[in-house]
């Protein structure tokens, strides 16, 4: 074990053991920390071959090895700052369209650096879907999974698969068509998004029992979850009310993450009024919001200004800690005082070296958490 991993382990485990107010981590530049995400490592790769033509495993373990050594070069400037993050980005993960394939068989087309999976299935078809361990996506997955726990030497943290929610797994199967049918044929819908959430519960069954794994806790987004706990998109829910999020996704993402141990819900937020609706989620260890600004108003001036969304925050953040990611850095001295009243992680964005130094600096001097 890497001596500089093991402090920053301790203050997770003691961070979600306690349920205190004023309790902070605090993560500097997530995404900007060098470490390589496998959906931009296998991008070009994937892009120029079929799946089915890398599914060997002397391929698979020569990719998987040059993927990790790539990481652990990383892992140099990766601890230059003295925050709470975990080396913990290695998601089996390529793509939100090799995701739907595996449950369709779909082609993937890789585009724009990403893998979209454009065919849709007539909702007509929905009966004739199955969980195939044969599909080449399910394979490629699998192969990927066991190398990576082949080289691993407890000096990263692995995030397992990478699941869309089950509602947002129905949007990519069917479409858009998917938000008039809550309207016109809402069963239909519960029926597709309950097949998904049992898709999700078979893949990640068979990846337990296929993969020899070590026990203990795993890390997604730089955060400590616990061993059973999984990555899942919920995108959809930014874009329906919150009742209808109480009937198309709160039961399944709750199905989800009981049957098996946990699980890390990831939306937007543009979707900052379904904070209340999330924190209900039964099983869900974090809450991560990502900041869309500039797309949409900045989530941090949004809660700083808006009493009756930042009471909902604080709220919602002693039933699940939330994660907010792309905090800018400008607004730390006036978000202070938010902190201080509820369980959060926080990603800074910090574009000047001084500015991360002095962003560690505040927070250290009021989380509770020392």
């Amino acid at each position: 074990m890497n001596h500089l991993i093991q402090p920053r382990i301790d203050k997770q485990k003691a961070f979600f053991d306690r349920k205190e107010k004023g309790d902070l981590l605090l993560y500097i530049n997530r995404n900007g920390r060098g470490i390589p995400q496998t959906g931009n490592y296998f991008y070009n790769l994937l892009a120029n071959k079929e799946v089915a033509e890398l599914l060997k495993k002397e391929t698979i373990e020569e990719i998987t090895l040059n993927y990790i050594n790539l990481l652990r070069c990383s892992l140099f400037s990766f601890y230059l700052l003295d925050d709470d993050i975990l080396p913990a980005m290695t998601d089996v993960m390529f793509h939100i369209g090799a995701m739907t394939s595996a449950m369709t068989c779909g082609k993937v087309v890789f585009v724009s650096q990403t893998g979209w999976c454009k065919e849709h299935i007539n909702w007509g078809e929905i009966d004739k879907l199955n969980f195939n361990p044969e599909n080449p996506w399910i394979k490629f997955a699998l192969r990927f999974y066991q190398a990576l726990w082949k080289f691993w030497d407890e000096d990263f943290f692995i995030g397992g698969y990478w699941y869309q929610s089950p509602l947002d797994a129905a949007w990519a199967i069917v479409g858009s068509s998917i938000f008039e049918k809550m309207y016109t044929q809402p069963k239909k819908v519960e029926k597709l998004v309950n097949w998904c959430c049992d898709w999700n519960i078979s893949m990640e069954n068979f990846l337990r029992d296929n993969v020899e794994s070590v026990s203990g806790y795993k890390g997604i987004a730089g955060t400590l979850v616990p061993e059973g706990a999984v990555f899942i998109n919920g995108d959809p829910i930014d874009l329906i009310s919150p009742d209808f999020a109480k009937v198309f996704d709160l039961p399944y993402s709750s199905k989800l993450f009981t049957n098996i141990g946990g699980g890390f819900y990831h939306h937007h937020s543009i979707g900052l009024y379904q904070v209340p609706v999330v924190s209900q989620i039964e099983g869900i260890s974090v809450h991560h919001i990502e900041n869309d600004y500039p797309a949409t108003p900045d989530m941090t001036k949004v809660i700083i200004e808006d009493e009756k969304i930042r009471e909902q925050v604080i709220k919602a953040s002693f039933a699940t800690p939330i994660y907010l990611d792309r905090i800018p850095y400008k607004y730390i001295d006036r978000f202070l005082p938010v902190l201080k009243e509820g369980r959060f992680i926080i990603a800074v964005v910090c574009e000047d070296p001084s500015d991360a130094k002095e962003c560690i600096n505040k927070i250290k001097n009021i989380n509770n958490l020392k």
